[in-house]
């Protein structure tokens, strides 16, 4: 039996969060593979640890303004960046490997969010645009 434990790690400045990382242990791994690799000289035992996830937060102010998201195990790399119009979020970018995939914008009346478009860059080029209207729900 393999059993697999999740370690969730954040870290704060200033009551605001940093950073936070996400470790995988698979201890029922670890034995069975060291049992299966023992005649093997080259085999240095299964990681005990693995990072999963590691993401970085950053403000201007009390604002948060970017996010960073690295996963190691498969090489991604995302980045959000928030823009703020008098404090309020008015359009918000998320980029993979640093091309935009999506970009959200956001549009206000007096009584809150009317709507928000979002623009789908999936291959680089502008493919497709939803709106979302809430003075309808």
């Amino acid at each position: 039996m393999i059993n697999t434990k999740y370690e969730e790690i954040f870290s704060y400045d200033d009551q605001k969060v940093t950073s936070h990382s996400r470790k995988v242990y698979q201890l029922g791994r670890e034995a069975f593979l060291r049992d299966s690799k023992q005649n093997d000289d080259n085999y240095n035992g299964p990681p005990t640890r693995q990072l999963l996830q590691e993401a970085r937060f950053f403000y201007d102010g009390d604002l948060l303004i970017k996010v960073t998201d690295n996963r190691p195990q498969n090489g991604s790399v995302a980045t959000t960046h928030l823009n703020y119009e008098n404090g309020i979020m008015t359009s918000a970018s998320y980029f993979k490997q640093d091309k935009r995939y999506n970009h959200r914008e956001f549009y206000y009346n007096e009584s809150g969010l009317k709507t928000r478009t979002e623009i789908f860059n999936v291959y680089g080029e502008s493919e497709y645009t939803i709106t979302y209207d809430y003075e309808y729900y």
